[in-house]
């Protein structure tokens, strides 16, 4: 089948890439600063999705501590310099991503990245990773009018890759993709071993996939019906 008019939209954290090991690291330096212990890799997780600073509050509510909005205004722009000086270091691209996005590209789609992440950031860890050149469009937290879960977000990572709403699918890892994805109309595919604290089945998407080589034939199946 092919895809041409369609836009596939993929999130990054937990999605494209292992992100979290990373962000760890990040959010562990700045809960330092504060004198909070570090988060262990599953904790993060399990907060990740909605940018830096819903993932400070949640960190810093782990310990009991509640941020005023100047703590967490000096926090998040550290979180940000860190993240932009040292973008990637232990992120790693999941197994097939990149087999997957050269068979949608070769069956006509166009690709873009939808993602909560610090916009520069995001840029920085697709360039360092190898993934940019593969997308026609992204738009990062703080671009648009809202993040995802808005379903604008959506609708300005389609219209950067040059695509239209009625012929996209979403392709993430948590219930801010979904959320989003449904209020924009679209189909979505989240990913079995994603971020956030509730399991695949239970996010109510429209397909799941274990191995991102699954992915170009769910987007097939899911614009056929």
């Amino acid at each position: 089948m092919r895809l041409d008019g369609a836009t596939i939209i993929f999130d990054l954290d937990g999605t494209l890439a292992d992100t979290a090991p990373d962000i760890r690291d990040h959010a562990n330096a700045v809960l330092a600063t504060i004198g909070l212990p570090p988060l262990d890799l599953d904790a993060v997780r399990g907060m990740i999705g909605l940018g830096a600073r819903a993932l400070l509050i949640g960190t810093t509510r782990h310990y009991g501590r509640e941020l005023t909005d100047t703590e967490l205004d000096l926090l998040a722009e550290l979180f940000r310099q860190r993240a932009e000086a040292v973008p990637v270091r232990l992120t790693t691209v999941y197994p097939g991503v990149t087999a997957a996005l050269d068979s949608l590209k070769r069956a006509g789609a166009r690709l873009a990245v939808c993602t909560n992440k610090h916009a520069p950031v995001a840029r920085a860890v697709l360039s360092q990773l190898d993934l940019l050149p593969w997308f026609d469009g992204v738009a990062g937290g703080g671009e648009g009018p809202a993040n995802k879960p808005d379903p604008r977000h959506l609708a300005l990572a389609v219209s950067r890759a040059g695509g239209t709403l009625d012929r996209a699918v979403m392709v993430g890892d948590a219930r801010p993709d979904v959320m989003a994805a449904r209020a924009a109309g679209m189909p979505v595919i989240v990913s079995a071993t994603g971020y956030g604290t509730e399991k695949a089945p239970a996010l109510g998407a429209d397909a799941i996939f274990t191995h991102f080589g699954e992915v170009p034939g769910l987007v097939q199946r899911l614009l056929a019906r």
